[in-house]
């Protein structure tokens, strides 16, 4: 695998994050805004504390498929693919300093409940922390115009980390659109849940940047200790990144997209 050219000398290394925000042993790739509207071509590495770049990439968003850690000759690597019609062309960055996490499973279940509740009760799987959660419904009486959403539901994913009994909760509501419609932006709500307490609102509305915020699995770190949030107005081409403490909520934002880098043995084969 070659080593990609560095960008100009120019270019923009981005600050340090607050010193309760050291990722390490995790790292990131993070892309930044070049400007208010324009996402950059460049990516950079970073553990919180030291930043490595920055490398050149295509203006479009990065995803995490693309991004992998590979130990070779007994060091790891950052690594990242790009595509050329149906090939794929493979980069590396210089050796990163330490050794990675091991990945922790992260678990998943969801529910949907009644619009017009003000709590949703969600049976989980074994293996979850609890059997059951009452979320709440930040939907409740919801008006599509000046008629109440009387066709419409509350959809909600709930994920921890494999050993840990704090939850987070993702709450939206839907409904079935016609041919004709076109979906809203979906306003995504996120709650973390302890066993025995009440549920805390984790980055409120007001906080965030953009219009959509983005959630899955793979926004937990591989260490579990941090979420890594997406905040973003893909229509306008604006993008921020949230670094989450978890589950304690303190947080930071980068302007930007990031992902998280994990061993992928898998690229190994290719």
């Amino acid at each position: 695998m070659p080593i990609p050219t560095a960008s100009p000398a120019g270019a923009s290394r981005p600050q340090l994050l607050p010193s309760r925000f050291s990722i390490a042993p995790n790292w990131l790739v993070l892309q930044p805004m070049r400007n208010e509207f324009d996402l950059g071509d460049q990516i950079w590495l970073t553990d919180g504390q030291h930043w490595i770049g920055p490398f050149p990439v295509s203006s479009e968003p990065i995803v995490d498929e693309d991004f992998a850690l590979i130990r070779r000759d007994g060091e790891w690597e950052a690594c990242w693919r790009r595509w050329q019609g149906k090939s794929q062309i493979f980069s590396c960055a210089a050796p990163l300093p330490g050794e990675p996490s091991m990945p922790r499973n992260v678990l998943e279940a969801s529910c949907k409940g009644d619009i017009a509740a003000a709590t949703v009760p969600c049976d989980l799987p074994p293996g979850m922390p609890a059997s059951q959660v009452e979320v709440p419904n930040p939907f409740q009486g919801l008006k599509e115009g000046e008629k109440l959403c009387l066709e419409c539901w509350v959809e909600i994913r709930i994920f921890a980390v494999e050993g840990d009994s704090t939850m987070l909760a993702v709450v939206e509501w839907n409904r079935e659109w016609g041919p004709e419609e076109v979906p809203p932006t979906p306003d995504r709500r996120l709650y973390v849940l302890r066993p025995g307490e009440a549920p805390q609102t984790l980055l409120p509305k007001e906080e965030r940047k953009e219009a959509e915020i983005g959630v899955d699995a793979a926004m937990f770190s591989p260490d579990g200790r941090f979420v890594l949030i997406p905040d973003f107005s893909s229509m306008a081409g604006q993008f921020t990144t949230w670094i989450v403490s978890w589950p304690q909520g303190d947080r930071v934002n980068l302007p930007g997209v990031g992902v998280w880098l994990r061993p992928k043995p898998e690229w190994l084969g290719r």
